[in-house]
């Protein structure tokens, strides 16, 4: 089965040896989708599921999302929020042509999935 950690591993060496803005742009992204494929096989596999306050239908990445802010620990709210936070920018760096792709906010994407990454490893299965 494949590991999606690889991804995040790919996110690192784009960014440490390109400049270029699709790449960068695709950096996001993978560091994105490292951290929401292994928070939602943690999350399914525990049988946890988050809900809104509002009781609105949720999206994939939403009830994956709202669910690692369910998990029993004191991390899983800021860890919700990191997901959250690296959603966003992803979102922003593969739809808006107009977006300002900024190494900073690249760096802090990775640095939101890798923490995302190694809380969940570190959890209890």
């Amino acid at each position: 089965m494949f590991d999606p950690r690889r991804y995040l591993s790919l996110a690192a060496t784009v960014l440490a040896v390109s400049d270029d803005e699709a790449a960068l742009r695709s950096a996001l992204n993978r560091a994105n989708y490292a951290a929401f494929l292994v928070a939602r096989e943690y999350v399914d596999d525990q049988g946890i599921r988050g809900r809104t306050s509002t009781g609105r239908r949720l999206g994939s990445h939403e009830r994956v999302i709202f669910s690692v802010g369910a998990i029993p620990d004191d991390l899983s709210v800021t860890m919700r929020n990191r997901l959250f936070r690296v959603k966003r920018l992803r979102t922003s760096a593969d739809y808006d042509l107009a977006y300002a792709t900024a190494r900073r906010q690249i760096v802090d994407a990775l640095d939101d999935a890798e923490r995302v990454i190694a809380w969940i490893d570190a959890l209890p299965e």
